[in-house]
């Protein structure tokens, strides 16, 4: 026989009295934010049993919704967090459901669950606010779905030191640590690049440095086969970014980044270059020098 989870609270709202001031002591918050990962997990169970592997994520996603709305879960789907750079946003970020307004969810329907996935539920925290979060796959084969809960682990970048000389050089590595600091490590798997470059542009116009963003086109006998998108920092520096997905490893795409750089002053007509190497853990970002 079935056997449902005792709801401790139906919603957060009772736990708060008629003068509105939240009253639930932090045990009382603790049960009731068990019992509504219990209610969720128990959903996404029922959805897996009835449909079965083998579906796209968004089968599994609309039923889930549908679940949740039967069971008088209440929920937010496709959420939208505003990526915010010191004031200003600079992208936005999508989580597959808002529940009660406390516990992010978000689906996937792979084979396992990817580290990826954990550092990507951490940015989804930075984002929204939140601490609390599970990741659901609907694996392509078995019987039973892998429900993770994924624990806040606040962001440890130390902050950047303002720079003690005056070479472009520092100035630019104090810029790029500053937009690494803000939008954390783990916003790598979840962020687009422009999202970066949007938070750069920001820094730089902050630090007073003069840059633009340019597009190298690539010729072929007149005419014009690509368009690379480039950033010139003070009018004779070329800067790439280069995202480190993998601490330590990936020698041979960071190799490439260092060609691809390199093309890229010819058809720019510079002579210096410079990579930003962005960490995907704790790390300051490193920037490598390149001349041609």
């Amino acid at each position: 026989m079935k056997q449902e989870t005792k709801n401790v609270f139906k919603s957060a709202a009772e736990l708060e009295p008629a003068d509105g001031c939240f009253a639930a002591s932090p045990e009382q918050e603790g049960k009731w934010v068990k019992a509504l990962k219990a209610r969720v997990k128990e959903a996404a169970a029922e959805v897996y049993q009835a449909l079965g592997p083998g579906f796209y994520p968004p089968a599994y996603k609309e039923a889930l919704a549908q679940e949740f709305l039967l069971r008088g879960i209440p929920y937010t789907q496709g959420k939208a967090l505003d990526i915010i750079y010191k004031g200003l946003r600079v992208s936005t970020a999508q989580v597959d459901y808002v529940v009660e307004d406390t516990l992010l969810v978000d689906c996937s329907a792979r084979k396992g669950l990817e580290p990826g996935q954990r550092r990507m539920m951490q940015a989804c925290y930075i984002f929204s606010g939140l601490t609390q979060g599970i990741l659901l796959n609907f694996p392509n084969k078995g019987k039973t779905i892998e429900a993770v809960e994924v624990p806040y682990t606040p962001l440890k970048i130390k902050a950047p030191a303002r720079p003690k000389g005056k070479t472009l050089k520092e100035r630019l590595a104090y810029a790029a640590d500053q937009v690494h600091v803000h939008l954390g490590h783990y916003a790598m798997d979840h962020l687009d690049c422009e999202a970066y470059e949007t938070a750069l542009g920001i820094e730089l116009r902050l630090q007073k440095i003069p840059y633009a963003w340019q597009n190298l086109e690539v010729t072929y006998k007149g005419i014009v086969v690509e368009k690379r998108k480039a950033l010139v920092v003070n009018g004779k520096c070329l800067v790439h970014l280069y995202y480190e997905w993998t601490p330590g490893k990936n020698n041979k795409r960071f190799r490439e980044e260092k060609e691809n750089l390199k093309y890229n002053l010819g058809l720019a007509g510079l002579k210096e270059g410079l990579i930003f190497k962005i960490p995907s853990n704790t790390s300051n970002v490193v920037i490598y020098s390149l001349t041609r």
